[in-house]
């Protein structure tokens, strides 16, 4: 397995390897100690080796003093798993570690002989070796501890005459190997599936940075779409603007002084309003936006009716409804005045004569509704549906873009509201503005 050299850990991995170098500095520490604690209690005895080699001459089990050969030999181990802890390298700090156990535990065996239980950690160390550091440092401790056993077995003189020890170890050098070999075949295993894993995890990746591409293409198409969309909204609104102009200068052309003076007057409203739609071009995305305010519905459709009447030719009728009293709603007024002058200009334009009705009144649940309405020919089913689709009319090539009443569903669900449409083939249709009325509460607030 590769060893981990990231420079930059993640939390999980910075608190392993302190732990790592908190167990390797203790363990080198008392590996120093003991030996030394030895040294002054029983001068140069205590590093005695002869009770350790299985030929010299004694019986079994001998007792030197204890655990020093052992430390001597893992301290260097011990030294290099620190020094590896150190540097951040935790695999390699494991390793040296693990065979600092290994040699330690092995030398504090063997002088107890093969009947010792200490052989049987033997083989969870070679195990856990194989496993985690590969089948060659794995097969090699399995030797190394199957060797320190067959010596034992060999020059280790029984007590009893049935007792054989080679016999006795045959089997546990058995378990040693088999578990080098055991290892080896999970480490194998192992790798496949970190490489396996890994393949995943790159394809994965591969995958969501062709995701992150594709959305940063598509909300570049989304913007680019946006855009178009709010320019053809912008023509639509000032060719209403225009007409309403034209409108009015054909009229001026024909009245007197005083109603020359009016029309100049509703031209220049006009063409401020047209300043407006321009400026509203980079906002248009949100419309209304930080615009709004607290306005009479009723008001402002009476104010908007009284304006557009004289653009209306003699065979329209406009017929006005509007409530008593008060209906306080939140909206921009401008943008409801350019939501009704496209709604009365497509009713205009659908019908050569009739009638156009606004009203505007309570609806349930606290609501205000203003309702546009004509008895022209109707709308087909198949139009209706897509009546608030961008760039879709049913009027000639060259008198409508299809935006107007897309500007007129934004407006009013920006408002918090939603648009109702009756309408019949040959009975006209309408359109219902319902609005969220503001509550007294607030309505205070506000002012």
């Amino acid at each position: 397995m590769p060893h981990s050299s990231d420079s930059h850990p993640v939390p999980v991995i910075q608190s392993l390897q302190r732990s790592f170098r908190v167990v390797t500095a203790s363990a080198a520490l008392g590996a120093a100690a003991w030996p030394l604690a030895a040294l002054s209690a029983h001068g140069v005895l205590a590093f005695d080796a002869a009770p350790y080699l299985p030929w010299t001459e004694g019986e079994f089990p001998r007792q030197p003093v204890a655990l020093v050969i052992p430390c001597l030999f893992a301290l260097p181990f011990l030294l290099l798993a620190l020094s590896h802890a150190r540097a951040g390298r935790t695999l390699r700090c494991s390793r040296w570690f693990v065979w600092s156990v290994f040699v330690f535990a092995l030398l504090k065996v063997m002088p107890v002989g093969v009947l010792s239980p200490g052989w049987f950690l033997q083989p969870m160390l070679v195990v856990i070796t194989a496993v985690a550091f590969g089948a060659v440092p794995g097969l090699a401790m399995a030797a190394i501890a199957a060797l320190g056993l067959a010596l034992c077995a060999h020059f280790q003189t029984p007590s009893v005459a049935a007792f054989s020890p080679s016999g006795y170890a045959l089997p546990v050098v058995g378990i040693l190997l088999g578990g080098g070999l055991l290892g080896a075949l999970l480490h194998r295993t192992m790798q496949g599936l970190f490489a396996v894993e890994t393949e995943q995890r790159e394809r994965i990746e591969q995958t969501l940075r062709a995701l992150r591409q594709r959305e940063r293409l598509l909300r570049h198409a989304m913007r680019v779409a946006t855009i178009g969309e709010m320019a053809g909204m912008v023509v639509h609104q000032l060719r209403n603007k225009f007409q309403l102009i034209q409108g009015h200068v054909a009229l001026g052309l024909l009245a007197d002084a005083r109603e020359k003076d009016r029309r100049l007057h509703e031209i220049e409203g006009a063409v401020q309003a047209a300043s407006g739609v321009v400026e509203q071009l980079l906002t248009l995305a949100h419309p209304g936006e930080n615009a709004q305010r607290l306005v009479d519905l009723a008001e402002e459709c009476r104010t908007f009716a009284d304006r557009v009447r004289p653009l209306l030719p003699p065979s329209i009728r406009l017929e006005t409804l509007f409530a008593a009293g008060a209906l306080p709603v939140s909206l921009v007024p401008e943008e409801l005045g350019d939501a009704l002058l496209n709604l009365v200009l497509n009713a205009k334009q659908a019908m050569r004569h009739g009638t156009i009705r606004i009203e505007a009144c309570a609806g349930g649940g606290g609501t205000a509704v203003v309702t546009v309405a004509d008895d022209g020919p109707g709308i087909a089913e198949q139009v209706r549906t897509r009546l608030f689709t961008p760039f879709v009319t049913t009027k000639a090539r060259g008198d409508g873009t299809g935006l107007g009443l897309v500007a007129v569903d934004r407006f009013v669900r920006t408002s918090g509201g939603h648009i109702d449409v009756e309408t019949e083939p040959g009975r006209g249709t309408a359109f219902h503005l319902v609005f969220p009325c503001v509550p007294i509460e607030r309505q205070v607030r506000v002012g």
